[in-house]
């Protein structure tokens, strides 16, 4: 009993299968990724009969929205067994179509609607539906990504990767340049040309530790390009591995279609196992003068460890050939990701020159394997307080002789006074006027006569 409904079972699932096989109809895609928005574009699709009967009273049929104004012609009215038939389907892509997915921002057909075919084998009533899609062209363009991170620039395309990149890298750059494909001039008069698009740029990173997540607005009239650039930093503490960047373009067009493109690149930062780098090196004072007996400069450096690794034989060493100075600070202790200052301080020699003097900076991983190396400059300028050199005019004797003055008296102006004889006064000579008068007298006469013996003398002796 149970082997009669399994076969009962088996035969009713294969006439099923045979009857909903019978009639095949192919989907149908209006236009495509070149597509301008016009109208009377065509596509075509196939109806098949599989089934061992004739079809007949076939119709076509369409769920879309009749704003695409389609048309089936080559239809069959009915098909034989084993025979198809190739039927046209006309449409008009609106100005307002989008191009691409609003979400994925991929460039696509969408479903406008299903093709509906029916027919009658007999009287039994077949139908069958497919899909009817469309597609207009995307004129936002994505024409080019370079990125600068110091030294190092690449451009690079779609789902490439910049290698060589180091953590702890500043000022880097992402140069973005984009298009509007819309041809400046309107084709028929169609608005399929001329066209602007507000546009925004997103770019994002999906890690932190590449500092990356700006956007910008742009409006772009037709064949228009624009550049942007975005600044971005590798972050010092930066592990090994690839750190992916996605770049969106998207915007509207005046006619409100969607347009859009997305790239996705890769920078691949890259630790060594021993990377011990000069984070800072400063030289305080910045300069001597030659004048600065027994100077001293200190020289301070900040190492990075940039490696893998915690390192705990690391090791600096400065040396300064013009000064005879040579020395290494070893054991030093410093975990992965950070850094340390050791200090060098370096005695001038009393004779030293006006000049710029050059050393080397090394720094070393297990005490003696070298990992990097920088140049340090000391400068000595011209002493500004020497005194100045004597000259043969300084070493001559200069003789000067004073001029004779004559010393002028002012009259004595006597007032009359009314005295009585009895009471007479009489004035001592040393407190008198004419006596101050022949003492300076006396002593100017002196004065030259020491003189005039004194250049009598000299000329005798010469």
């Amino acid at each position: 009993m149970k082997t009669n409904k399994m076969l009962f079972t088996v035969l009713m699932l294969v006439l099923l299968a045979g009857m909903a096989s019978a009639l095949q109809v192919g989907s149908a895609k209006i236009g495509d990724d070149n597509q301008d928005r016009v109208e009377n574009v065509s596509a075509t699709f196939q109806i098949t009969n599989n089934g061992s009967v004739t079809l007949d009273n076939i119709t076509v049929s369409t769920t879309a929205d009749p704003k695409y104004n389609l048309q089936f012609t080559n239809k069959p009215t009915s098909l034989a067994p084993g025979a198809a038939q190739t039927v046209t389907v006309t449409g008009k892509i609106p100005l307002d179509f989008d191009a691409v997915d609003t979400t994925t921002l991929e460039e696509k057909a969408f479903k406008i609607g299903d093709i509906t075919v029916q027919g009658y084998e007999a009287t039994v009533l077949v139908s069958e539906t497919a899909d009817l899609n469309m597609q207009a062209v995307n004129q936002i363009e994505l024409k080019k990504i370079k990125v600068s991170c110091d030294s190092n620039e690449e451009n690079l395309d779609d789902g490439e990767k910049m290698k060589e990149l180091k953590p702890d890298m500043q000022d880097c750059q992402f140069y973005i340049k984009i298009e509007n494909d819309f041809n400046e001039n309107d084709k028929n008069d169609q608005k399929i040309g001329d066209i602007e698009i507000d546009t925004t740029i997103e770019v994002e990173s999906d890690d932190s530790d590449v500092d990356l997540d700006d956007s910008d607005e742009v409006n772009l009239d037709a064949d228009e390009y624009e550049e942007i650039t975005f600044d971005f930093d590798i972050d010092e503490e930066a592990d090994d591995g690839s750190y992916e960047i996605t770049v969106k373009v998207f915007g509207t067009d005046e006619n409100n279609a969607f347009h859009g493109e997305k790239w996705t690149v890769e920078l691949e930062v890259e630790r060594l196992k021993h990377d011990l780098t000069f984070d800072k090196v400063s030289v305080n004072p910045s300069e001597l003068e030659t004048c600065d007996v027994n100077g001293a400069v200190n020289v301070a450096v900040t190492i990075y460890n940039m490696g893998r690794r915690d390192e705990d034989e690391a090791a600096v060493e400065l040396k300064l050939p013009d000064f005879k100075y040579s020395k290494k600070i070893e054991d030093i202790e410093i975990d992965r990701s950070d850094k340390t200052t050791v200090n060098f301080d370096v005695l001038l020699p009393v004779n030293v020159k006006e000049g710029l003097y050059r050393g080397t900076l090394k720094s070393y991983f297990d005490t003696l394997a070298e990992s990097h190396s920088e140049t340090v400059q000391i400068k000595v300028t011209k002493c500004t307080t020497e005194e100045p050199e004597e000259t043969e005019e300084d070493n001559q004797t200069t003789i000067v002789i004073p001029q004779q003055t004559q010393q002028q008296i002012p009259p004595t102006i006597t007032k009359a006074q009314t005295t009585t004889p009895t009471t007479q006064t009489k004035d001592s000579f040393t407190e008198s006027t004419a006596y101050l008068g022949l003492l300076t007298a006396f002593v100017v006469l002196l004065l030259i006569a020491i003189v005039i013996i004194g250049v009598v003398f000299f000329v005798k002796k010469k």
